[in-house]
């Protein structure tokens, strides 16, 4: 996964939302606050805005921020890594359901996880 990818997708996101919206280019970037050419380089996929030009940006397509990265390409996790968030879903889920949580049980799903991390090496 590259972020080019990602930025691509984001882009692409924003254009579909903009044009249901019934905007242009020039009254989403007015609306905003940016140029033209920046909201035409990030709806292209090579600009990257900020996260506070990116709630600008969904508020004027009447979106909420979460909207604009539901397609994005995700980046995909190392496999000790996912089964750290798998460990922790697991974790938020008992917590969630309210579901009495047995301390064994918590330390199996978490052992469970520390298995699958890479064997490092201690330096002295």
């Amino acid at each position: 996964m590259k972020e080019r990818d990602i930025l691509v997708g984001l882009g692409a996101r924003i254009r579909v939302f903009r044009k249901a919206a019934g905007l242009s280019q020039a009254k989403l970037a007015e609306e905003v606050g940016v140029t033209l050419e920046t909201i035409g380089r990030i709806e292209r996929g090579i600009h990257f805005a900020s996260a506070l030009n990116l709630g600008r940006i969904a508020t004027a397509v009447g979106r909420n921020i979460d909207e604009l990265f539901a397609a994005t390409p995700r980046v995909r996790k190392k496999a000790e890594l996912a089964a750290i968030d798998q460990a922790v879903d697991q974790f938020r889920a008992m917590l969630e359901t309210g579901q009495a949580i047995d301390v064994e049980d918590l330390a199996a799903v978490f052992d469970k996880a520390a298995k699958k991390q890479p064997k490092t090496v201690r330096k002295r």
